[in-house]
């Protein structure tokens, strides 16, 4: 059965209108962060949640964020610097970028890199480089709008085609989960299922 063991984050997608094969997409690429780069999947791409605020895109993210520990989470943010930004994301489980329009400061070929997994090597301050084969966090973002191009983004296309949007257009009223909260989906888990991800 579809979101069996999560009957509350199925429901959440449900409030979208999703059809049940959606709703199996949208859960297959959150699934996907469970796993590498290249160890389950050689798709090249990111997921980022689209769409107006109050429609559930961050809190579908932040349930992923309850699959991790703080420590294994890497976030991009507005305030992180372009040049030496993304050296701080290398070893983490998953990269979340909240506000997708804002926060992609990064160089573009730095973006490109972490979404394509290819061979990378980022700067740091004040140290040598850090390099490696592949970038190995799958990456998931938010946005308010299509992340083009803006003051301090500017995505070449090969950049740009490497990102999945879901849009979520129908805003969530409080009846849609009588009272249900964050920790109630991240509940949703049966206990082999978090085990497995400590």
């Amino acid at each position: 059965m579809i979101g069996e063991s999560t009957p509350a984050l199925k429901h959440l997608f449900a409030t979208q209108n999703f059809s049940d094969h959606e709703i199996i997409d949208v859960m297959g690429l959150l699934g996907r962060v469970l796993c590498p780069n290249k160890l389950c999947d050689d798709w090249q791409m990111a997921t980022v949640l689209i769409g107006r605020p109050r429609t559930g895109k961050s809190t579908a993210v932040n349930v992923v964020n309850h699959w991790f520990k703080p420590q294994d989470i890497g976030k991009l943010m507005p305030t992180m610097s372009g040049q030496f930004g993304a050296s701080a994301l290398v070893g983490k489980y998953v990269v979340v970028i909240p506000e997708g329009s804002k926060s992609m400061n990064t160089a573009r070929t730095e973006l490109n890199v972490m979404f394509s997994a290819e061979p990378y090597s980022f700067d740091q301050k004040h140290r040598h480089p850090i390099m490696g084969d592949y970038f190995e966090p799958k990456v998931i973002g938010t946005s308010n709008a299509i992340v083009t191009s803006g003051t301090n983004l500017d995505l070449s296309l090969s950049t740009q085609r490497r990102i999945m949007y879901v849009e979520f257009d129908r805003l969530l009223a409080e009846q849609d989960f009588g009272g249900a909260s964050e920790v109630d989906l991240h509940d949703d888990l049966s206990e082999r299922e978090r085990a497995s991800l400590e």
